[in-house]
Parts: C-alpha cells; sequence; structure tokens
C-alpha cells in the first residue's frame, strides 16, 4: 500500500477513536471520575487525528504540486513570420510548467541571446519561442570570428 493510503487510514482511526471516546463520556454521565480522564484523552487523540489528517493533505498536495511550479519563458507577443527580427516589443514572457520547459525555451535570463535573431519559421501570438525557431546568431558569429582571428566558413582542402 501507499504511504497516502496507511497515513489516511491512521487519521481515521485516530478520529474515529476520539469520537468513541466522546460518544462513551457522553452516554454515560454516571461514573464521572473514569470519563473525567477518558473525555480529555479522547479530545486529545481526535486533535491529532486532525493534525494527522492536515499535515496528510499538506504533503499530498506538494507532491501533487511537484512540476507544475510556474516559470516564465519567452513567448510572441503577436503572429510573426517566418524571417521576422526578434525586438523586445515582439516578445513577452507567459508562465509554463517547470516539467514542459526544455533548455532550448528562451527564459528571461537569456532573453539578450533571443532578440536581434531572425525566426527561421512562423510562430503564432503565445507560443514559446525556442532555439529551434531563432536562426543563426551572425552577431555571435562575426565575434566569435574575430576573436579567433581567423576566417570562418572556409572548408578543408582549399
Amino acid at each position: 500500500m501507499s504511504n497516502i493510503v496507511l497515513e489516511t487510514s491512521l487519521v481515521l482511526v485516530l478520529m474515529a477513536a476520539g469520537l468513541l471516546a466522546l460518544g462513551a463520556f457522553f452516554a454515560s454521565k454516571k461514573q464521572l471520575l473514569p470519563m473525567a480522564v477518558l473525555a480529555p484523552a479522547a479530545g486529545l487523540v481526535f486533535v491529532l487525528g486532525l493534525a494527522l489528517g492536515f499535515l496528510t493533505v499538506k504533503k499530498k498536495a506538494r507532491e501533487v504540486r511537484a512540476g507544475w511550479n510556474l516559470t516564465p519563458v519567452l513567448v510572441a507577443s503577436r503572429d510573426l513570420a517566418a524571417g521576422a527580427f526578434l525586438t523586445s516589443d515582439a516578445v513577452s514572457e507567459m508562465p509554463v510548467p517547470e516539467q514542459f520547459v526544455t533548455a532550448s525555451l528562451f527564459r528571461d535570463r537569456t532573453r539578450s541571446r533571443a532578440l536581434g535573431r531572425t525566426l527561421v519559421g512562423p510562430v503564432k501570438r503565445g507560443e514559446p519561442i525556442s532555439e529551434l525557431l531563432v536562426g543563426i546568431d551572425l552577431e555571435g558569429c562575426r565575434a566569435a570570428k574575430e576573436a579567433v582571428g581567423g576566417s570562418m566558413g572556409e572548408g578543408r582542402g582549399r
């Protein structure tokens, strides 16, 4: 059995024990001394059952939410045609469950890598912008060429 079933069963047993003890207290007013001890104990068992039930529900809620925390990604703020130049007004942020966010999607921290690049295909409003949808970063290529001080694009054997 799963942990949640065992925890839920324990909660129900504790709550039932508390309710039975309280019921016995109110049903039998003749034995006041033993019931004076039993009633607080029953109340304590009932409160412990409620607390354990609350903690169990909170734990399960955390497990269910795992992977569904929202992460903002860059999306097209309007329909963009192939060849469109990505500017700050062409993109916006939209929260997406983290389990669907791949490494190729642009986020706020990678916004500067997306801006200034050209789309290789059309993107509808609200669609995430990914590395696969943007062309080669020509400025980055030029900077790399200058950094190595050589010519890029020359093949071997020439």
